[in-house]
């Protein structure tokens, strides 16, 4: 898995924790939106090798849905 895949986020690389196990990728840690955390565990299901990626993500803010008013 090459470290430089997170650069596509946006985001401080050291905001995510990323650990790898037997082809299993765990992603921890707390990131600014829902979108990032979402972005990021999809990111890492398209590396080559990736058998399954485990989302330990939290979020600031829940950007995943319309805002009712």
């Amino acid at each position: 898995m090459k470290a430089d895949s997170f650069e596509a986020l946006d985001a401080d690389r050291d905001i995510i924790e990323v650990t790898v196990g037997g082809g299993v990728v765990t992603l921890s840690r707390t990131v600014d939106q829902a979108s990032t955390a979402a972005y990021a565990v999809r990111l890492m299901r398209e590396v080559p090798g990736v058998i399954d990626v485990v989302g330990r993500l939290h979020w600031r803010v829940d950007d995943s849905g319309p805002v009712c008013a």
